[in-house]
């Protein structure tokens, strides 16, 4: 420990950024863009559009960064020339620009972040065997030299992540005191721990962990140096762990043999997974602790054996998956999973070498197959799905000889088959921006994107007899989805046991509203949801917004009141039509006229509303709501 901080050394750090410059010019390059990227985008009030390529960016960096660093692992490892490791950094540019062009920024995507991670794992993976490549191939025996490979890069993930949650309180600590003691009160004191953040995290803690990463020259060296905290970690607290879980996956089989008809439930797979995985990183850290301790002999000996009648159990919680609702992307990756654990149990259970690098090795190989088509993580998934899709509006008579035939009414469909079609058509829409959806129900979707311009453009479509879908210009999969859903007269009969009771409207970005003129404002008073303020010295307002009125008080008084049913209509129109509750400046922004010569700005940066479409009773309060009002 003592000698991996001495990094932070005025002399130390001299050279080893001397060191990092010459071993790895191109990842540093990359964490300056990455550093920047993050903090224009914290500190510019950039538009959607503009936020999400600077997102693209940063992810894009972030994945290519480890790849990078495998290349120049992989290059050092067969002796390139400097020149020639950075002509190899091509590649990596070259993944970049591909990573940048094919990903879509959505946090909000479920599935996009999940294949965010699965490239991110291959990638990483990848660095776990990079310098054995060559050995791998050739069969040679690097068990000893790999774990001490292995054991160095864990450490290195492992004290990074550490380095940059102590770096991160600590200076937040420094920075709120200087604030607090001399009562600095700065309109950017929020940001100060976020720039902090970021420079810790994309900055200071890349470049540290780059000084730690095994160089070269121990690439063939077994120079492991037992730590007791370690080794406690591992004989005390991680095997033992490993043995009560398997005790608790084997009495639950037990459990579900007695009672077959309940076997196994769905949650079992992914514990069988974790739990797996978990095994076999202990399984691999274990190793140098074998010769010495008859325990973790018979653990390592042991088993890989008793793993795969768990591994039957999960193929057979998928099975029944599969044959009742096909594959799905999350069902994907327990296959996956699951093949590379029978895989990797055969081989350390009949193998008489057990390379500990196979592991990474393996896992990589099938992370990779994963990633590219015709296997990829969406396609395959996306087209069993259309298939049994379309075989369902066959069975519903709405698909006929490849062209749609809408039903009439609702009650025309059986409500389970109505049921199955609607949820397939919502789950194809989360892959691939509902580019099958769009394809299938053509024609629907044209007219989706005709009432959608008519709207933009303000002439009247009378071709068009649904006035609840006269759409924004914002289309998103749940526009989408229900509009080609009511065409076609299926719904989801559960679906409102999922609807939250309330909607809560943010302003996207807070500082959107700014630059604001004022100047032909006589007033700027605040608005609340809270009757407590009523002794205050200050003019003030309280919205009861599902009463459709603003009470304007005077110190103790009451001296107005707005009406707001627009307000309330506006929102839940909005709502309705984008299924979008993160607003722009103009939807958040309110001019209202009373007694048709009072006029008043009421601007939110948030409010939450009843939702109209939850069914059942609540007692929340619906008032929530922040920000001003205007007066002329």
């Amino acid at each position: 420990m003592k000698k991996i901080f001495s990094f932070f050394s005025a002399t130390n750090l001299k050279i080893n950024l001397f060191n990092l410059i010459k071993r790895f010019p191109i990842l540093l390059l990359f964490i300056i863009i990455l550093a920047v990227s993050f903090l224009l985008n914290l500190h510019w009030d950039f538009s959607k559009s503009i936020s999400g390529n600077i997102f693209k960016i940063s992810f894009s960096i972030i994945v290519t960064f480890f790849l990078s660093l495998w290349l120049y692992l992989f290059s050092e490892s067969i002796t390139l020339s400097n020149i020639k490791k950075n002509i190899l950094q091509l590649i990596s540019v070259l993944f970049w620009l591909i990573f940048y062009i094919w990903f879509k920024v959505n946090l909000d995507d479920f599935e996009n972040v999940i294949y965010f991670i699965l490239i991110l794992t291959w990638i990483i993976s990848l660095l776990f065997f990079s310098p054995y490549i060559k050995k791998l191939f050739y069969k040679e025996n690097i068990q000893s030299i790999y774990y001490s490979y292995f054991y160095k890069t864990s450490s290195v993930f492992l004290i990074s992540a550490i380095l940059w949650w102590v770096l991160f309180w600590l200076w937040s600590i420094w920075i709120s005191t200087v604030f607090e003691l001399f009562d600095i009160n700065w309109y950017q004191n929020e940001k100060i721990y976020w720039d902090w953040a970021i420079i810790a995290l994309s900055f200071i803690t890349p470049i540290f962990a780059l000084t730690q990463i095994p160089t070269k020259e121990t690439f063939n060296k077994s120079n492991f140096k037992e730590n007791s905290f370690f080794s406690f970690l591992i004989k005390y607290i991680a095997i033992p762990f490993i043995f009560l879980y398997f005790v608790i996956l084997y009495s639950y089989t037990l459990k579900v043999l007695i009672n077959f008809k309940d076997w196994p439930k769905w949650e079992v797979s992914w514990m069988v997974i974790w739990f797996s995985i978990f095994w076999y990183l202990i399984y691999i850290f274990s190793y140098i602790f074998e010769k010495n301790n008859k325990f973790i002999k018979f653990f390592r000996n042991y088993f890989p054996l008793v793993v795969i009648p768990q591994l039957a159990m999960l193929f057979y919680a998928i099975y029944l998956r599969i044959m009742q609702y096909d594959l799905t992307m999350n069902r994907y990756f327990v296959i996956i999973f699951w093949i590379w654990l029978v895989v990797i149990s055969l081989y350390m259970s009949i193998s008489s070498k057990k390379t500990l690098a196979y592991i990474p090795f393996i896992l990589t190989i099938f992370t990779i197959i994963i990633s590219v088509w015709p296997w990829w993580v969406y396609s395959l998934p996306e087209s069993r799905q259309l298939t049994r899709l379309e075989n369902n509006l066959e069975k519903a008579w709405i698909l006929k000889n490849w062209e749609i035939f809408p039903l009439k009414n609702y009650e025309d469909i059986n409500s389970n088959l109505s049921k199955n079609i609607y949820d397939w058509i919502n789950y194809l829409c989360n892959l691939n921006d509902c580019q099958s959806i769009k394809i299938l129900f053509q024609n629907e979707y044209s007219e989706l994107l005709n009432n959608t311009h008519t709207n933009e453009t303000g002439i009247e479509n009378k071709s068009s007899n649904s006035s609840s879908f006269q759409k924004t210009s914002r289309l998103n999969k749940y526009s989408i989805v229900s509009w080609i859903t009511e065409k076609i007269k299926v719904k989801s009969y559960n679906w409102n046991l999922f609807i939250n009771n309330l909607l809560y409207f943010q302003l996207w970005k807070n500082n959107a509203l700014f630059p604001l003129d004022i100047s032909w404002y006589s007033k700027i008073i605040s608005i609340s949801d809270n009757n407590n303020v009523a002794d205050s010295e200050k003019d003030y307002a309280i919205i009861n917004i599902e009463n459709n009125y603003i009470n304007l008080f005077s110190p103790r008084q009451i001296w107005d009141v707005i009406i707001t049913k627009e307000i309330k209509d506006r929102l839940l129109s909005i709502y309705k039509e984008t299924w979008d509750t993160t607003l722009r400046r103009s939807e958040m922004i309110f001019d209202l006229k009373w007694k048709s010569w009072k006029v008043y700005k009421i601007m939110f940066e948030n409010i939450s509303l009843k939702n109209p479409e939850y069914l059942w009773n609540s007692n929340n309060s619906y008032y929530n709501v922040r920000w001003y009002i205007l007066i002329k």
